[in-house]
């Protein structure tokens, strides 16, 4: 499942070790995600999923929270 890849990759770049620990609402911040690390998450979904973001989607502040990052994912995914 797409969202469980999504996380597991959010959980190898955060200071999490669980990934019952990640919710929807809660913010890529919180998570222990800076601009840097986004920048991982986003190189391991695309080689993951085998998608390819936007230039424009790479604004770190675009993501809210996870719910926005996995569905623009879902979203690509479908479409790819």
């Amino acid at each position: 499942m797409i969202e469980d890849k999504i996380k597991e990759i959010i959980i190898e770049n955060s200071e999490l070790s669980n990934i019952s620990n990640i919710k929807e609402d809660i913010d890529l911040r919180e998570l222990g995600i800076d601009s840097i690390n986004f920048v991982k998450v986003i190189v391991s979904i695309e080689e993951e999923l085998e998608i390819n973001f936007n230039i424009n989607d790479l604004d770190y502040n675009k993501f809210p929270n996870t719910k926005a990052l996995i569905s623009l994912c879902k979203k690509m995914y479908s479409e790819s």
